[in-house]
């Protein structure tokens, strides 16, 4: 599958075959993440890996309850981002205009996590990135310190569905050229 197969193709699953994820097919996806650019090189991201049943039976309940698929997921994986990386700024220091250093580390976790759905619908599994659920109970499950951010949780595992393409806005209304245009979207 080439690169645009698989963007095109990647859905959200929600529901999944028991069959387990072969090790060397969850490294490639994961492997992907660790390519995403990051700014400065500082590669913040580090990825949970949760295969365990009664674990992810805990996540299932620490979300929200339309989430509880992830117990059925195979694999859920959970991104987090290492706040305290050498060379960050100091605690008092982690402002720069409207930026944080919390933005800054949790929006390169975001790009390493879209690489790993990319990666994983290449390798024919289907993923669900998850956002809502508790974010202490995580913490909790999966041990967590505070110097990392909790980014997301994903769920990987061979699809026992085929959910359909949802629409999309044409690239004619998502593109402006050189400048925004007025009262275009508002």
């Amino acid at each position: 599958m080439d690169l645009f197969e698989a963007i095109a193709g990647r859905r959200s699953v929600r529901k999944y075959k028991p069959d387990p994820v072969p090790d060397g097919v969850l490294a490639r996806a994961l492997e992907a993440g660790s390519f995403a650019p990051s700014g400065h090189n500082r590669q913040p991201w580090r990825f949970v890996v949760v295969r365990d049943p009664g674990r992810r039976r805990a996540l299932a309940d620490a979300a929200a309850p339309h989430n509880s698929f992830i117990a059925e997921a195979p694999v859920v994986v959970a991104f987090l981002g290492f706040l305290a990386h050498e060379g960050a700024p100091a605690p008092d220091a982690r402002t720069r205009g409207s930026w944080t250093w919390d933005m800054y580390v949790r929006y390169n976790v975001a790009i390493a996590a879209a690489y790993v759905t990319l990666a994983a619908t290449a390798e024919g599994l289907g993923t669900c990135w998850i956002n809502n659920y508790d974010e202490e109970r995580v913490r909790t499950v999966l041990n967590v310190p505070e110097q990392y951010a909790l980014v997301c949780l994903m769920t990987l595992g061979y699809a026992a569905e085929e959910p359909p393409a949802k629409p999309r806005l044409p690239l004619a209304e998502l593109r402006f050229d050189e400048e925004v245009e007025p009262g275009r979207d508002g």
